[in-house]
């Protein structure tokens, strides 16, 4: 038998959705009870419905039989545990990672900041040398001028200017 749920009900089978059409065993006294209930009335909560009317229905028929080979309770709960401690394992590993890039990072930032202050140092030693040049350079100008000067001074001898 197939109930096709026009409104969602908590009942003692289980809650039924709206929408969705429910495969019910007409041997269960409890399911019996349910659809009798609840399809009876002006405004019936759930409708009885063919297999063929139900597959034109349906976006997602539910069983609410538990089939022979499909996992019990505690089958998807150790399934679903071991897929939780995987995850947890994959977590701690990824959050070692970044942790790990995170220290390279601060090494690389610290040597950056040590290159730069080592730069630094030597552009200014530069600019010294280039006006302690610049002051020799001024010196030895100013020493040619000097003695340019008491060259001219100097007395002409044997025809020589």
């Amino acid at each position: 038998m197939f109930v096709h749920v026009k409104s969602t009900r908590h009942t003692k089978i289980g809650t039924l959705r709206r929408g969705v059409v429910y495969a019910i065993d007409e041997k269960n006294q409890a399911a019996r009870s349910v659809v009798a209930a609840h399809t009876g009335g002006d405004n019936p909560a759930m409708k009885k419905v063919s297999a063929a009317e139900a597959k034109k229905l349906a976006t997602k028929m539910v069983s609410l039989d538990l089939e022979d080979g499909s996992p019990t309770l505690s089958e998807d709960a150790d399934e679903l545990s071991a897929q939780f401690e995987a995850m947890t394992g994959a977590l701690k590993t990824t959050e070692e990672q970044r942790d790990a890039e995170v220290a390279k990072v601060t090494e690389r930032d610290a040597k950056i900041s040590e290159l730069t202050s080592a730069l630094e140092d030597a552009e200014k030693q530069r600019d010294d040398v280039i006006a302690q040049a610049a002051e020799q350079k001024a010196k030895i100008d100013e020493l040619q001028a000097l003695v340019a000067e008491k060259d001219d001074l100097k007395p002409k001898q044997d025809g020589k200017k």
